[in-house]
């Protein structure tokens, strides 16, 4: 992590530390409202798009929830699956990308495929 905001920090790491550490909000707990993209460009200084790519990278993540009519808030905080669902879930992963390989799909149609699934 960067230790001063600057442009030598790419626009994550930019974030996480004036959010997180410097606290220009305050630390953010679960259910609290999420800056909008636009404050983020504002804040960190950088595009719109950019700050578009970074919530939807927390949202995959799990690290914020959208929530229709209210905004983007912060997710509560889940346990990490235990080790014996783990491998179970790395030995099927391992088939899928060996799989996704031979027909010739991307990590993006996979990733779409899932994100379909997942709903």
């Amino acid at each position: 992590m960067c230790a001063r905001v600057d442009r030598t920090c790419n626009a994550e790491q930019r974030l996480r530390y004036r959010f997180a550490i410097h606290g220009d909000l305050g630390p953010l707990a679960a259910g609290d409202a999420f800056p909008s993209v636009r404050t983020l460009s504002q804040e960190l200084q950088i595009n719109p798009n950019t700050a578009q790519k970074i919530v939807a990278t927390l949202i995959e993540r799990g690290l914020l929830e959208p929530r229709p009519g209210i905004g983007t808030i912060v997710a509560a905080w889940r346990p990490a699956a235990n080790p014996a669902k783990r491998a179970v879930l790395t030995s099927q992963l391992d088939r899928l990308v060996v799989e996704a390989r031979q027909l010739g799909m991307t990590l993006s149609d996979v990733l779409d495929a899932i994100r379909k699934a997942w709903k």
